[in-house]
């Protein structure tokens, strides 16, 4: 099974990157694994985005068993979204959909119909924009109380609460991605 490297982790690399199929990889300083160039940002050596690690130059590891994002992951540095990679509610759907037995986009919803989620026990996880010092992020909300949103944050690994009408600014940064059960 890989290890999963977060997005802003510092690493530790060799110097100079080694090439393979004319890709460049760096080789990590206290492992033997391997992280694409592509990964990491300048001098500082900070992981841009969360990266796959190679065991050997040639073979990308699995984490949990598996290799890809599924259809919805969306970007390039060099197109369309240049901040970087991220998945989108269908391409976490067809997952939600093999544990959970249903799934639903929700995207453009309005907020009576997650919290119509919510009052039904039903997880809803939302992307906000300009969240937590993230051009992009993904919450889980977990209910609600009056105009008081309250939510898990994977990035501090807190439970959190946040007032209706600010939540709805973040949101719509993000263009009112949501996906439940």
């Amino acid at each position: 099974m890989g290890e999963k490297y977060y997005a802003y982790r510092a690493v530790t690399v060799n110097q100079s990157p080694i090439t393979v199929n004319g890709a460049k990889f760096y080789k990590l300083a206290d492992r033997d694994a391997y992280i694409k160039v592509t990964n990491i940002s300048g001098q500082g050596r900070v992981l841009k985005r969360n990266a796959y690690i190679y065991s050997t130059s040639k073979k990308r590891t699995t984490h949990n068993g598996a290799w890809k994002l599924y259809k919805g992951f969306i970007g390039s540095p060099y197109k369309k979204y240049p901040l970087g990679y991220w998945v989108a509610p269908n391409g976490v759907k067809p997952v939600v959909k093999h544990y959970l037995g249903r799934a639903q986009n929700m995207t453009n919803c309005g907020l009576p119909a997650i919290k119509d989620k919510l009052i039904n026990s039903h997880l809803v996880v939302v992307w906000v924009g300009m969240f937590d010092g993230l051009s992009d992020h993904a919450i889980t909300l977990t209910g609600y109380h009056g105009k008081t949103i309250y939510y898990n944050d994977p990035w501090t690994g807190t439970k959190r609460k946040i007032k209706q009408e600010i939540f709805a600014t973040h949101w719509a940064l993000d263009a009112h991605r949501a996906l439940s059960y």
